[in-house]
């Protein structure tokens, strides 16, 4: 699991302006599919604390289904609540 953490972390140091402001139109947040570091349609926890380190609850916040992972409808629809 570390090794995924800092594989993206690792990754993100050379993504472009554009990735970390949102490909999506949402600024100020990593688009879902950067997140999403194996690509499976659903962001772990692990996956969101490589991108938000510093933003502890923020899972919980966006899971609202509860279900241990975040949908990129829950991770939009938090987003877009945020703006």
């Amino acid at each position: 699991m570390k090794h995924v953490i800092l594989m993206v972390l690792a990754m993100a140091l050379f993504l472009p302006a554009s990735t970390i402001a949102g490909d999506d139109g949402h600024a100020g947040h990593f688009c879902f599919s950067r997140v999403d570091a194996n690509q499976d349609d659903s962001v772990t926890p692990g996956e969101l604390e490589a991108f938000y380190p510093d933003k502890s609850g923020l899972f919980k916040k966006i899971d609202t289904d509860q279900d241990g992972t975040i949908s990129h409808e829950e991770y939009e629809a938090y987003w877009e609540a945020e703006e």
